[in-house]
């Protein structure tokens, strides 16, 4: 059974708050957010391993819905096991770097990954539509 918006109980035109959350492109980019917000009061490494949990935690409540993961939360989940692995073995160097450049970093990869899905003519906004808006 997949679980939709929609509750299949009670009022079937009053929208799940959780499901609607899940169903947002706003919640595939947290562990962007994420990234970019963490580096400063935290590590570099550990602003990536919350990420990394992040898009972990993305993937598998779309599993536990039922549904496959979308492309956002699937290259959220790679960039974020890359970027953890560079994390933990990096020299001191590029570590300095990441910490001082994190946020450029994430809006690059987003950026990328948008304009990327553009060309294909694939924008992964349009897989949270149909989960929303099946019809």
């Amino acid at each position: 059974m997949r679980l939709t918006a929609r509750r299949h109980d009670g009022d079937p035109d009053r929208p799940d708050g959780l499901l609607l959350f899940l169903d947002d492109p706003v919640t595939g980019l947290l562990p962007w957010f994420a990234i970019a917000f963490l580096v400063g009061p935290l590590t570099f490494f550990w602003a990536s391993v919350v990420s990394l949990l992040l898009s972990a935690g993305l993937v598998t409540a779309s599993k536990l819905r039922g549904e496959e993961a979308k492309v956002l939360e699937l290259s959220d989940l790679a960039f974020f096991i890359v970027l953890t692995v560079v994390a933990a073995f990096a020299g001191p160097r590029v570590i300095g770097w990441l910490n001082d450049h994190a946020d450029e970093v994430a809006n690059v990869s987003v950026a990328l990954l948008a304009y990327g899905s553009l060309v294909i003519g694939r924008p992964f906004t349009s897989q949270y539509t149909i989960s929303r808006f099946p019809n």
